[in-house]
């Protein structure tokens, strides 16, 4: 039999509001940041306990399964406005994805209160990168804006919204353009002609599905 991992905080907090009762999750092996170390923990109200509480109301049983803390998604452009956010949400959390963080995002798109729709998913984000002018992601911004990606807002009008410019300093700008190509030459390497070019990478739409 495979290896069979359980995402403990999956268990506790998706499966629906925490419950007020103390459970004994037992026989698992659980990761303490250095090793797996077998045994039963407990949670109270939904929130582990450092010993056992003085009444157990139900116990799981994990059957020697591998119990590991929830993952996180250290950079997700995907939660970028309100549209399809719970859904969006529901895939992390039951992946066992309970972090996400988006660092260039679009203040006006993903705002506080399309925030508060993602639940039980902790997300950080960050509004307007910096960059120089014509760095990545403004060449991005403005081919997805022209594809209407952006609600109400057109490649004109992503100044200060998505991008934050630098300072116009000759060669800042292929510099840039290369370096942040140069991280993805590995995985694709079809992309290393693309280093080459100063000027914005999507001056024409790509051809979706050609050879």
């Amino acid at each position: 039999m495979g290896l069979r991992i359980v995402i403990l905080a999956f268990a506790l907090l998706v499966a629906g509001p925490a419950r007020a009762d103390a459970v004994a999750w037992r026989n698992g092996w659980w990761f303490d940041g250095a090793a797996f170390r077998f045994g039963t923990r407990y949670s109270v109200d939904g929130r582990f306990s450092a010993g056992r509480p003085a009444k157990v109301d139900r116990t799981v049983e994990l059957a020697h399964r591998w119990v590991v803390p929830a993952y996180g998604d250290a950079h997700h452009h995907g939660i970028d406005s309100a549209d399809g956010v719970e859904d969006k949400a529901t895939v992390f959390l039951e992946a066992g994805v309970f972090y996400v963080k988006n660092p260039n995002a679009i203040a006006a798109l993903l705002t506080p209160a399309v925030r508060a729709r993602l639940g039980r998913l902790s997300m950080s984000v960050a509004f307007g990168g910096l960059t120089v002018p014509g760095g990545h992601p403004e060449p991005l911004h403005r081919y997805l804006a022209g594809l209407g990606v952006f609600p109400g807002l057109g490649p004109d009008d992503l100044e200060d919204r998505a991008r934050r410019p630098g300072d116009d300093r000759p060669g800042d700008r292929g510099e840039h353009e290369r370096a942040h190509l140069e991280q993805h030459l590995d995985a694709d390497p079809a992309l290393a002609a693309l280093a080459e070019r100063p000027q914005p990478l999507f001056e024409r739409r790509p051809s979706i599905g050609s050879g």
